[in-house]
């Protein structure tokens, strides 16, 4: 019901929420976004691997509508910059989410900052 009602999950939508199978969002993910007929996006390695860009290529080439990230994987991102995120047409994602932790408060750079500019406005 979450990824029905909170997170407006389509059948033509696509979510990918980096997270693992161990974790309660791994099962609520696929559970979730296959009931409702979506597609889930599956993937195994690192968010900056082979380069600092890899999440967000991945975004772009797949299309993903529905991208869920940690707070704690967004300050790994940080010391990457902005530019990994920005070179990459990310048009297609319309719904952004987190969990695991609170965020920072008052992010203003990196990924954090891009996170809180375009998914969490003030």
């Amino acid at each position: 019901m979450d990824l029905a009602l909170l997170f407006d999950l389509r059948e033509e939508d696509r979510l990918f929420w980096f997270t693992d199978l161990g974790w309660m969002m791994g099962p609520w993910a696929i559970l979730g976004g296959l009931l409702l007929g979506g597609t889930v996006f599956l993937y195994d390695g690192a968010p900056d691997h082979p380069g600092p860009d890899r999440l967000w290529r991945m975004v772009s080439a797949h299309r993903l509508t529905h991208l869920g990230l940690s707070p704690t994987l967004v300050r790994a991102l940080i010391p990457h910059g902005e530019a990994p995120v920005e070179a990459h047409d990310l048009s297609s994602l319309r719904v952004l989410g987190s969990t695991g932790e609170p965020g920072t408060s008052r992010p203003t750079s990196g990924s954090s900052g891009w996170w809180a500019r375009n998914g969490f406005p003030s």
